[in-house]
């Protein structure tokens, strides 16, 4: 799978992505599309969100990511 056409720059995902997610994408030759980001920061700051994408836009990971960033932090 490319890199989706919305996908952002590495640089541009490290301040929201943590490392064991950022290389997960990276070993795929993967990279978080921007509404996936969105969804990790709008939970970073406490907000809801709705997300609306196509069919294959990566919702179900979008929806997903704040909680697995979550269970990740734990000890």
């Amino acid at each position: 799978m490319d890199a989706a056409p919305d996908a952002i720059s590495q640089t541009d995902s490290a301040a929201l992505l943590p490392p064991r997610f950022a290389d997960w994408f990276a070993t795929r030759g993967w990279a978080p599309r921007r509404h996936q980001l969105a969804m990790i920061e709008a939970a970073s700051q406490g907000q809801s969100a709705l997300l609306i994408a196509p069919t294959g836009g990566g919702k179900t990971l979008a929806g997903f990511l704040p909680s697995l960033i979550a269970l990740g932090d734990l000890p």
